[in-house]
């Protein structure tokens, strides 16, 4: 996969949580390994929701989707919401994407 040249891209802070948390889970439950990871970032889309992040040595990518404060959802259409991203990973997982990358 090729990142978009024209999307603006930065470095993931190490102090970031993400940081951490690509770094010490992420990494090594996908059964890669890189002693000091570091990241490029750069968004998906022109919204500020889905982002890739390409290790630099590994050249691994990742894709996240952060879903912030949804202020403007009631109690009830919150857990809709997430259900529905559930159903739209199992309906990828059903698409054959449930294996780490060859």
């Amino acid at each position: 996969m090729q990142l978009p040249e024209e999307k603006q891209s930065w470095s993931l802070d190490k102090r970031d949580p993400l940081y951490s948390h690509l770094a010490l889970v992420t990494m090594p439950r996908a059964g890669f390994e890189v002693k000091h990871p570091d990241f490029e970032v750069r968004p998906l889309g022109v919204g500020q929701e889905v982002y890739v992040y390409k290790e630099q040595e590994s050249e691994d990518l990742f894709v996240c989707k952060f879903f912030g404060s949804r202020w403007y959802l009631s109690e009830k259409e919150r857990p809709d919401g997430l259900n529905y991203e559930f159903k739209n990973l199992n309906t990828l997982r059903n698409m054959g994407f449930y294996t780490f990358p060859q």
